[in-house]
């Protein structure tokens, strides 16, 4: 009874693979570090839709007038705050995983 064998799940031509692909995920940001280490950043002008106007912070819009340009976050803290958001996250994740571990439970108890 417990000494049957079992069909791959998966093949070795799918494991070389995903093998190459773990390595990669740990090779590339050290690969990327070294090429890059001692390169001076260059500072370019963005583009903003427009004709850039002197500096980053002006550009001619498509009517051709001179349009300032800003840039603001709206947090609404009062809304999306972390202190509103905290509770109920940690209710539904926490209803999520005790419904998930029954369903896992059951399954390999059936």
């Amino acid at each position: 009874m417990f000494y049957r064998t079992v069909p791959e799940m998966i093949s070795r031509g799918n494991m070389k693979i995903m093998l190459m692909m773990l390595c990669a995920i740990a090779i590339l940001p050290i690969a990327v570090r070294l090429l890059t280490f001692g390169k001076r950043n260059q500072i370019v002008m963005s583009y903003m839709g427009g004709a850039n106007w002197g500096d980053d912070r002006a550009f001619v819009n498509s009517f051709g007038e001179k349009e300032r340009m800003y840039l603001a976050n709206w947090y609404m803290e009062d809304y999306f705050g972390e202190k509103k958001l905290m509770k109920p996250a940690l209710v539904l994740s926490s209803a999520a995983i005790v419904i998930l571990m029954i369903l896992v439970m059951g399954g390999a108890l059936a």
